[in-house]
């Protein structure tokens, strides 16, 4: 555990340069320079979030975009075990309570001898109260106490995201099952929706593929996107927010 850190991530990441073992685990009160997908900032208090990253070895990452994927399912699962809330996920990266973000997933991969090491970096507001969140992310975002499900049960919901995930290290880049498809499928918060991406009408989500790409039905036939900020047409922008 550290008080202050740039972020998890850039500890574990010199951390599998020093040959550390998979599952090494990084969590922060705090972090100074937190990052999500794109780039952007994440923003916290201390004790308010979970702020946590894994070290994941595999000797293979043939769809290293399946990583998020994965890691989003256990996040997802260790909240509803630990704090009874349904939680959703948005692809690539969300984790999403009732069409409000609780928190995030970032994936970055780096290399290790022979190794290919994925850094898997998961935010979840956990003690927040509305008050808390800037007035720009107030009205997109959420908290497990928000929701219903306690805002001091950070450990154990550490300990929950660790059991599901380090014991499916080595295959957390290998193309998604159909049992995980399925499992996405349950959660997919995107399905159905007519979406943009990069701020350009795209069609309607129609699930992944075994890579982990997203699925997008329009007029064209079925197309596939790597990557790009997805949001459901009509949905509100939010400038910030909060991710590893």
């Amino acid at each position: 555990m550290f008080a202050h850190v740039s972020s998890t991530n850039d500890v574990l990441r010199d951390a599998a340069a020093s040959e550390a073992p998979s599952g090494t685990t990084a969590i922060a009160e705090v972090q100074t320079a937190g990052r999500g997908q794109h780039g952007r900032a994440w923003e916290g208090k201390a004790g308010q979030s979970l702020l946590m990253s894994v070290l994941l070895r595999t000797q293979a990452a043939h769809a290293p975009g399946t990583a998020p994927i994965r890691v989003g399912l256990a996040a997802a699962s260790a909240v509803e075990a630990v704090c009874n809330v349904t939680v959703q996920l948005k692809w690539p990266n969300d984790l999403v309570v009732a069409g409000r973000k609780l928190g995030g997933v970032l994936c970055e991969a780096t290399t290790s001898g022979t190794a290919t090491c994925i850094v898997a970096g998961i935010g979840i507001n956990v003690g927040q109260r509305l008050e808390d969140f800037p007035p720009g992310l107030a009205a997109a975002a959420v908290s497990l106490r928000m929701a219903g499900g306690g805002g001091g049960q950070r450990s154990a919901l550490a300990g929950a995201i660790l059991e599901r995930l380090v014991p499916r290290a080595d295959g957390i880049a290998l193309p998604l099952s159909g049992h995980e498809l399925d499992a996405w499928a349950a959660r997919d918060a995107l399905a159905g929706h007519l979406i943009e991406i990069d701020g350009s009408a795209a069609g309607t989500a129609a699930g992944l593929t075994p890579q982990g790409e997203l699925r997008v039905q329009s007029d064209a036939g079925i197309a596939t996107v790597h990557t790009g900020r997805v949001r459901i047409a009509g949905a509100r922008t939010v400038a910030h927010e909060r991710a590893p």
